[in-house]
């Protein structure tokens, strides 16, 4: 469809858009790895909530508090996402006409 409408414009801007969508993938699951924690039980706990509060905190100490400002944004905004986008297209279906 955007191909059709927006021409060899649009191919241009899915490919940009591509390239900056796998940066952002690959250095989040990077982070995720470097500041992973690793629990006694052996359980593992990660995640950009946890590289955004261990990491910021290790590479800037006294932006400590927007990291873990960060982190709990993030996550906040994960539930809502999962609260609200999960159930979306289940409240939003129209009834049954048959």
């Amino acid at each position: 469809m955007a191909i059709s409408l927006g021409g060899a414009g649009a191919v241009f801007w899915m490919w940009l858009t591509a390239v900056f969508g796998m940066s952002l993938k690959f250095t989040s699951c990077t982070m995720a790895q470097l500041y992973r924690r690793i629990k006694p039980d052996g359980s593992v706990l990660g995640g950009p909530m946890v590289y955004l509060d261990d990491g910021i905190r290790e590479q800037a100490p006294g932006l400590a508090p927007l990291g873990r400002l960060l982190a709990i944004v993030f996550s906040f905004f994960c539930i809502m996402g999962a609260i609200g986008g999960g159930n979306l297209f289940q409240a939003n279906h129209p009834p049954n006409q048959g």
